[in-house]
C-alpha cells in the first residue's frame, strides 16, 4: 500500500472526489465535495455555542446541545466521549505493505459491538458524520479540544484521538500523526509506522452536528403562489414569525404553530390567543383570550365564552353571552353585560380582593368569614334557619373548646323558651338540652291578661301590673310585692321568727308550736 500523498489528495478534492489511500485512487468512494447537496448545508449553525461548551467528560456522553424551548426545542449537536473506532482494511506493515497488522484508516460507527476490521471505503451503515470543527468557536479558543483530559473545564470542538486498553486513562495520539475528515469522520494515519494495530483500542472525542440542514427546511409549503413576499395563498408556518416594519397583512387563511406577538388586531380573529393584545376592536367569534397579561379593550365579544389569565386588566363593554371570567387576579370593570343568564360559575378556588354584587348572594355550601377585627353587620335583623317550615332549635354558639364546642344561647322549641346550655357541639348537634331558661318580664293592666297564656305561663317569668304589683310564675302566678309597706301572699308558714315592719295580711298564718295568731309573741319594733 502506498504512503499518504497530500498532492493527490488535493487534486481529488478539486475534482469533487474523496481521498483516503493512494492505491485505491481509481475507486470513487465519496461524492458531494464542492457540489454540495442541501443535506450538507447547516441552517442552524448560528445556534452552536462559540464558547463555554457544556460537555467534555464521560458523564456527558451522548448529551445534546439544544436550541429553543418547550415544544420548539430542537437538538443542534451531540457530544461523543471516547467512542471506540473500527479499523479499515487493508492492514499493512510498518512499510505500508499489505498483509501486516496495522490499520491506517479508522471509522466511528454508532452502536458497534465488535471491532474487527471492515473492508472498503464506502460510507457504511452507522458511520458517524458531520463532526464539528473549531471554525465554529471563538478565535481565541481554536486550539481547545473536546475532552477534559486535554482541555480541562474549557473545551473546544477539535476532536481528540486516544489509544490504550483503559478508556478512563488512555494515551493521547499526537495530531501530527493523522488527518481527520470532519465531514465523514474518517481518520487517516499519514505514516504507517504510527498507525495502531488493528487489535488496538482507538477512541475519539468530539461534537457532531445533528441540527437542521437545508434539506429539512420548507419554503412556500402550503400551496401558495408568488415570488417571495407578498405571498398569496395558504401559509403554514412552524415556529416563530417576526415582522418588523408597518405590520403583517394576510389575505388568505393562516395556521401558526408558534407564538404571535402583536400590539393590535384591527380585524376579526378566530382561535386562541396566547400573549398580550392591547386592542381588539372586533372579536365576534373569539372563543377564548388566554395569557398572563391581557390588557386593553374588547368592544364586541358577543360569543366570547371565557377570559382566562393570571392578570386580566381592562374593560369588556359588551359580553352578551360571556359565561365565565377566570383568573387568580381579575381586575377592571365590566361596563355592560346585558345577558349573563348562561354564566356558569366562578372557577374552583377563585380568589380576589374586593367583590361587589348588585343582586343576591346564594351560598350552597359552607360560608366562612375571617375578619381581622369584629364583624360589623348593617342589617337590623338576622334570620336563622331560613327556609324552615317546621319548628326546631336554633341559636348562637360562642366556641370555648376544640371542634366547635362552646356556650349556646338558643331557642328551645320543645318548651317555647330561650335557654342557655354550657356545652354544645356546633359541628354535630341538631338540638340541645337547656341548662337554664331565660326569665321574661311581662307588663300589663291586670294579671288576667297573661294568667291563661301558654306563652308566658313559664316558671320564673314575672308579671307587673299597672299598680306595680309583681307576680312570679311557679305552678301558678303568685303575688310577691305590693307598693307601700304591706306584703301580701296567699299563705305564710314559718318555723321560726316572723318579723315585719308593717302590717301582715294573711288569709292563713301558721307558726310552728302556736295554734293561732292570738297566742303568738309579737316583738317590739
Amino acid at each position: 500500500m502506498a504512503t499518504f500523498d497530500k498532492e493527490i489528495k488535493s487534486n481529488r478534492l478539486l475534482q469533487s472526489k474523496r481521498y483516503t489511500i493512494q492505491d485505491v485512487d481509481a475507486q470513487e468512494a465519496y461524492t458531494n465535495v464542492l457540489d454540495l447537496n442541501a443535506s450538507e448545508i447547516y441552517t442552524q449553525q448560528s445556534s452552536l455555542p462559540t464558547s463555554s461548551l457544556p460537555y467534555s467528560s464521560s458523564a456527558q456522553d451522548g448529551l445534546y446541545i439544544t436550541s429553543g424551548s418547550g415544544a420548539g426545542q430542537t437538538n443542534i449537536a451531540q457530544y461523543y466521549h471516547r467512542i471506540r473506532l473500527k479499523p479499515v482494511n487493508p492492514l499493512v506493515n510498518s512499510s505500508g505493505v499489505a498483509g501486516g497488522t496495522l490499520s491506517q484508516v479508522w471509522l466511528p460507527i454508532s452502536g458497534a459491538s465488535s471491532y474487527e476490521a471492515i473492508t472498503g471505503q464506502e460510507i457504511v451503515v452507522g458511520q458517524i458524520v458531520n463532526w464539528i470543527s473549531n471554525k465554529y468557536i471563538r478565535p481565541d479558543l481554536n486550539l481547545q479540544n473536546a475532552d477534559v483530559l486535554t482541555s480541562g473545564d474549557n473545551p473546544g470542538y477539535n476532536v481528540v484521538l486516544f489509544t490504550g486498553g483503559d478508556v478512563n486513562n488512555p494515551s493521547v495520539i499526537p495530531t501530527n500523526d493523522y488527518q481527520f475528515d470532519y465531514k465523514t469522520g474518517v481518520i487517516q494515519f499519514i505514516d504507517p509506522t504510527n498507525a495502531p494495530a488493528a487489535t488496538s483500542a482507538v477512541y475519539l472525542s468530539g461534537y457532531v452536528y445533528v441540527g437542521k440542514t437545508l434539506a429539512d427546511e420548507t419554503f412556500g409549503g402550503g400551496g401558495g403562489s408568488g415570488a417571495g413576499f407578498p405571498f398569496t395563498g395558504d401559509a403554514v408556518i412552524s415556529g416563530s414569525l417576526l415582522v418588523s416594519g408597518s405590520g403583517l397583512t394576510i389575505t388568505g387563511s393562516s395556521a401558526f404553530d408558534g407564538a404571535i406577538n402583536a400590539t393590535s388586531v384591527t380585524s376579526s380573529f378566530k382561535g386562541n390567543l396566547d400573549g398580550t393584545a392591547t386592542t381588539a376592536t372586533s372579536a365576534l367569534t373569539a372563543s377564548r383570550v388566554l395569557g398572563t397579561n391581557v390588557i386593553g379593550s374588547v368592544t364586541s365579544a358577543l360569543t366570547a365564552s371565557r377570559v382566562l389569565g393570571s392578570d386580566v386588566v381592562g374593560s369588556v363593554t359588551s359580553a352578551l353571552t360571556a359565561s365565565r371570567v377566570l383568573g387568580s387576579d381579575v381586575v377592571g370593570s365590566v361596563a355592560n353585560a346585558t345577558n349573563a343568564a348562561s354564566a356558569a360559575a366562578l372557577d374552583t378556588n377563585a380568589t380576589g380582593t374586593n367583590l361587589t354584587l348588585s343582586g343576591n348572594l346564594s351560598v350552597a355550601g359552607t360560608a366562612s368569614f375571617t375578619n381581622a377585627t369584629n364583624l360589623a353587620i348593617k342589617d337590623k335583623y338576622i334570620l336563622l334557619s331560613s327556609g324552615s317550615t317546621s319548628a326546631g332549635d336554633g341559636g348562637i354558639v360562642v366556641q370555648q373548646a376544640a371542634d366547635g364546642v362552646g356556650k349556646l344561647f338558643g331557642y328551645d322549641s320543645a318548651t317555647g323558651r330561650w335557654a342557655i346550655t354550657s356545652s354544645f357541639d356546633a359541628d354535630t348537634a341538631a338540638d340541645f338540652q337547656p341548662d337554664a331558661y331565660v326569665s321574661m318580664v311581662i307588663s300589663g293592666s291586670t294579671l288576667s291578661q297573661v294568667s291563661s297564656s301558654l306563652v308566658y305561663n313559664k316558671k320564673g317569668n314575672v308579671f307587673v301590673d299597672s299598680n306595680n304589683d309583681a307576680y312570679i310564675f311557679a305552678d301558678d302566678w303568685q303575688k310577691l310585692l305590693l307598693s307601700g309597706d304591706n306584703i301580701v301572699v296567699g299563705a305564710i308558714s314559718a318555723s321560726g321568727q316572723l318579723e315585719s315592719n308593717g302590717a301582715i295580711i294573711s288569709g292563713t298564718l301558721a307558726i310552728e308550736g302556736i295554734s293561732n295568731v292570738s297566742s303568738a309573741k309579737v316583738l317590739p319594733t
